[in-house]
């Protein structure tokens, strides 16, 4: 992982996004997009990266927010990437959710809820990193 020495947490550009074909959620990245942890490790999903929102079911929307709104959009660009290509493991992948919504001013309560709901019911992997993929 790349430590990066500074004043962190922090989120670094923009993000830049284009609709896919492939169903109504899917979005693919075209520019990177990053965010730099309170421990200086900087998390980025790449440009062509596939992302799909906050995974949020659709019974939840009136409370927490639907998958494209809310201060959290951010940071589930970067929680999407980390899901989808398991580079690092979920516990850091989650972690790092929880801070980049605080940076992005999401209430405590509210980010430690969406912590919880993703660090028990989403994506767990074994702790192997694999290297990185080439993006289609």
């Amino acid at each position: 992982m790349n430590k990066i020495i500074g004043d962190y947490p922090k989120f670094i550009g923009d993000v830049v996004a284009r609709w896919c074909d492939i169903n109504h959620r899917d979005m693919r990245l075209v520019e990177p997009f990053s965010f730099i942890d309170r421990s200086g490790v900087k998390w980025t999903a790449p440009k062509r990266a596939l992302i799909n929102g906050a995974s949020i079911p659709r019974i939840f929307w009136t409370f927490v927010s639907s998958p494209f709104c809310g201060h959290y959009r951010r940071a589930s660009v970067i929680h999407d990437y980390y899901c989808r290509y398991k580079q690092r493991p979920h516990k850091a992948v989650h972690l790092m959710f929880y801070e980049a919504m605080l940076e992005d001013g999401v209430p405590k309560a509210k980010a430690k809820l969406l912590y919880k709901a993703v660090a028990w019911f989403g994506p767990k992997w074994k702790n192997k990193v694999t290297r990185d993929r080439k993006l289609p």
